[in-house]
């Protein structure tokens, strides 16, 4: 269950992916001869005029692009209930801090996103988990500089740990 959001995002993925091969077959059922490549309005003319679109192929590429944007609104969703199913009903532990990144990117100048990867000891045995939070940029360097333990509450059905504050 926890790696349900990993799934679903990888079938939007491969749904986009290949989403482009009724595309292209699309405009292979189209009228041959027919078409000036070199007017972009006539193309979109004979895609309509002919019925391409609505074709088998036409409904195909559409059918497949709704299901990688349902997928991946699916990954999103899970992933924040998850989250919040951990921090309603986790178990507050502390864990060991194993490495610290932040992400690349940032949303701003003050909160950062940070990965931590942790070791977690419940009920005598270690479990390897991610945790991704967006902290406050003083609170994600100490947490990278000097911490070694982390209090987190985890779910162990999930095995989703968020950060307890």
């Amino acid at each position: 269950m926890h790696r349900l959001p990993n799934i679903l995002r990888t079938f939007g993925f491969l749904a986009l992916l290949f989403m482009w091969i009724p595309f292209c077959l699309m405009f292979f059922s189209l009228p041959a001869g027919q078409i000036n490549f070199e007017d972009p309005e006539t193309i979109v003319r004979s895609i309509f005029s002919s019925g391409a679109l609505f074709s088998g192929f036409g409904l195909l590429t559409i059918g497949m692009f709704a299901v990688s944007i349902a997928l991946q609104a699916a990954a999103s969703a899970s992933f924040q209930w998850m989250r919040q199913r951990a921090k309603s009903r986790g178990e507050a532990v502390t864990a060991n801090i194993v490495k610290v990144d932040y992400a690349s990117n940032t949303n701003n100048t003050i909160y950062r996103n940070v990965t931590f990867d942790l070791e977690i000891n419940y009920n005598g045995e270690t479990v390897a988990t991610r945790m991704k939070e967006v902290l406050h940029r003083e609170r994600a360097s100490y947490f990278r500089m000097t911490a070694k333990t982390v209090n987190v509450k985890f779910d162990p059905q999930t095995k989703m740990a968020v950060l307890n504050e």
